[in-house]
């Protein structure tokens, strides 16, 4: 579960939830009232959906997996729009430091 501005023309927080029991990977997008906005089956696994400013720009992704095939970064609109590349990275965990350059040593 998260919240954060996954829709930007929106005013408030949405809620992001994914299913872990019974039909995983069904994920929901609520809005402040607990209006459902948009749901949708991304990838058939129970994902972190952690909020990830990934522009910059206030409006979130939130993280699926670091998976190069299933895994990425979803919008508001539940579609994928980061995918990552087959680096090396690791495949079964991430967090949102992995991509934001915060556990970069300097």
């Amino acid at each position: 579960m998260s919240v954060g501005k996954f829709l930007p023309r929106t005013p408030l927080l949405q809620l992001m939830i994914s299913n872990f029991w019974k039909n995983p990977g069904i994920v929901t997008l609520f809005d402040h009232d607990g209006n459902i906005l948009a749901q949708d089956e991304p990838i058939h696994s129970a994902s972190p959906l952690m909020p990830i400013n990934w522009r910059g720009d206030g409006q979130e992704f939130a993280l699926l997996s670091g998976n190069i095939a299933e895994g990425g970064m979803i919008d508001g609109a539940l579609l994928r729009v980061v995918l990552f590349p087959h680096d090396g990275h690791p495949d079964l965990c991430a967090t949102p430091s992995m991509w934001s350059g915060m556990n970069e040593t300097r």
